[in-house]
């Protein structure tokens, strides 16, 4: 009985997991929707208006605050994905000890360019490494060893975008103000 109430509480701590999970990465897109809807709508916005004086101080003020914005979203999905990589590991440790394997099996597809170092895939037999095939992966790169990019990059990236953007758009306003796009 001792064992069987034991399972239970792993069965339920995993699913606890892969809730959090989940949840943590609907919330860190829908946030960065939000984010990034709000930075190209005034991104666009402000380029359509003029090149006066009170448009470039808008604009630099503007840009000061979106990078800082972005800066701390970066830090929050940084730590979401910190507290996923621990929820995703603690999932793992329970596929070992109920012979579970789909957390398992997700973990060396992600890493699968290093697969042969992983203890994950040194613990599969031969029929189980013989079958799992994670060919997605050079679906990324057509073939060149590319991996699927992954939330805390994918982020960074969009948010340098949008910042590199909003840094062109108030030199643009004020070369404009100043006279040398004329």
């Amino acid at each position: 009985m001792a064992k069987e109430a034991s399972e239970q509480a792993l069965l339920e701590e995993y699913q606890a997991c892969e809730a959090y999970v989940d949840s943590a990465a609907t919330r860190d897109w829908q946030v960065a929707g939000i984010i990034w809807a709000a930075a190209f709508a005034g991104l666009f916005l402000l380029a359509m208006i003029g090149h006066t004086l009170a448009d470039a101080i808008v604009a630099t003020l503007l840009f000061i605050f979106v990078y800082f914005l972005l800066y701390f979203f970066q830090k929050m999905v940084n730590r979401m994905v910190y507290f996923q990589e621990i929820s995703l590991q603690r999932m793992r440790e329970i596929e070992r000890k109920l012979g579970m394997k789909k957390e398992l099996y997700r973990h060396i597809c992600d890493q699968w360019e290093s697969r042969e170092e992983l203890d994950s895939w040194k613990e599969l037999s031969e029929e189980e490494r013989a079958h799992l095939k994670c060919d997605y992966v050079g679906k990324f790169d057509e073939g060149k060893g590319g991996r699927r990019p992954r939330t805390r990059e994918a982020t960074l990236y969009i948010n340098k975008l949008i910042q590199i953007a909003w840094g062109m758009l108030v030199l643009w306003k004020w070369l404009g103000y100043s006279g040398l796009l004329n």
